[in-house]
């Protein structure tokens, strides 16, 4: 397996790198994806959606990747259809299995935990496969002989759902997959074995067509805008449910005292860019401001943090929640992130950062970021507030 991670997260690293979000332009993920036909069935919606994501990537790097999945895919079929069948867990004729992916377990609407006698957060995890599975993944690669890292992650995910299904034989499994174009080859396969496959929103989405055509049989959504935007995306319509879960809506027991002015959150930003926001922070807190910054626990540069921040109080994400990070703000400050919306479903004033990258901020309308139409404040705004006392 050791392989696959490395390749899976090396494609990662450089997407993320890349930031295809704001360095494609929408006009041209528009006209792609306007050309592609309707799928007729949810193989075609996956593979429809893994072809915009390679668009996404660029057409050499994706057939580079591609190609480098072939033996893998191969490696991938033999280890898991030698697996053993996992030991069976006690019976539970009304349970699901969510699939957490070091998210917490509080992202899954109240509505739907009610549904189940039993939600397991924390399955056991493996791969294998039985005879039908693999005649599955051979109708695949019958329909997209050549399409060898589609093959590779569908392989991946269908052992994986595999051996949850015959450890715990559940009702649903509950995921957060619209951003993989396995999640509509999925939901086929959990049809074929009598599972609901369910989606549930996890952060914040823009129109980015590697969220495109997914298909689950449910998929549940923060706000109607969602609803439109993955529609305009040509995501399947009718499977969609609107509720807001506890992870942006917070349910605590005691809320906490005020504790910063501002609490500004951090993305992916470079060094030059954390730079400037310091300078920025810095005449804020000289104008009698109190101002905190959390990184974030992937994307933040922390060496360069540790460098720079020096004068301002840098949270740390290990001993302080989100819920309670945000609660102990008077306002919160980002580019974009979900913790805007979080702030705003709590009643706390959110700030827009137009100022460390102005150009991206140009760009959330056309993008379609939900943030820009709900009452805020920008960045430039506040900070001529602040000198103006």
């Amino acid at each position: 397996m050791g392989i696959t991670q490395f390749l899976l997260k090396w494609q990662t690293a450089r997407e993320a790198k890349r930031n295809a979000v704001f360095t494609v332009p929408v006009a041209k993920q528009r006209k792609f994806l306007a050309r592609l036909p309707e799928p007729k069935d949810d193989i075609e919606r996956g593979y429809c959606q893994y072809r915009c994501q390679a668009m996404l990537q660029g057409r050499l790097m994706n057939s580079l990747i591609s190609l480098a999945s072939f033996p893998v895919t191969l490696l991938m079929l033999l280890k898991h259809s030698k697996a053993s069948a996992p030991e069976k867990d006690q019976p539970c004729e009304n349970r699901a299995v969510l699939f957490r992916d070091g998210k917490p377990a509080n992202i899954v609407p109240v509505s739907l935990q009610g549904e189940f006698a039993q939600v397991i957060t924390d399955p056991v995890e493996g791969g294998v496969l039985r005879k039908e599975d693999r005649k599955f993944i051979g109708q695949l690669f019958r329909r997209h002989p050549f399409s060898w890292l589609f093959l590779l992650k569908c392989t991946i995910k269908i052992a994986r759902y595999r051996y949850v299904l015959e450890k715990y034989a559940p009702r649903a499994l509950i995921v957060c997959n619209e951003y993989s174009f396995t999640s509509s080859v999925l939901t086929e396969f959990c049809g074929r074995n009598r599972v609901e496959l369910i989606n549930v929103m996890h952060g914040d989405k823009f129109f980015y067509i590697g969220d495109s055509f997914f298909h689950f049989h449910r998929c549940y959504v923060w706000d109607e805008h969602y609803i439109r935007l993955f529609e305009s995306m040509r995501a399947a319509s009718g499977q969609f449910r609107v509720e807001i879960p506890e992870s942006l809506r917070f349910h605590v027991e005691q809320i906490p005292e005020k504790r910063y002015d501002y609490t500004y959150y951090l993305g992916g930003e470079n060094r030059e860019a954390l730079l400037r926001l310091h300078n920025m922070l810095i005449r804020m807190q000289e104008n009698g401001v109190s101002v905190n910054v959390r990184p974030h626990p992937r994307y933040t540069e922390m060496e360069a943090l540790k460098q720079i921040y020096t004068d301002i109080h840098v949270e740390d994400c290990n001993q302080e929640t989100i819920e309670m990070s945000v609660l102990k703000s008077r306002a919160v400050i980002s580019q974009f992130s979900t913790v805007l919306l979080q702030a705003y479903y709590n009643g706390i004033p959110v700030v827009v950062d137009d100022v460390t990258n102005p150009e991206q901020y140009e760009k959330l309308r056309e993008l379609e970021y939900t943030m820009v139409d709900k009452p805020h404040q920008t960045l430039s705004a506040l900070t001529k507030e602040t000198r103006n006392g």
